[in-house]
């Protein structure tokens, strides 16, 4: 059986933009989001749910 998050699964529209505005537009749609950044806050991955 697999696990279903509600709302958004995956923002691959943030890759390249800040982090802290990443988490926000994030936090509106699916708080079970993984987002990772690098030594600049800038977002390096496709954040997923999970």
């Amino acid at each position: 059986m697999s696990y279903e998050c509600p709302g958004k699964n995956s923002w691959p529209e943030l890759v390249g933009t800040n982090g802290d505005y990443a988490a926000l537009v994030i936090e509106r749609e699916n708080t079970r989001v993984d987002e990772s950044v690098d030594k600049n806050r800038i977002v390096v991955k496709v954040p997923i749910a999970g």
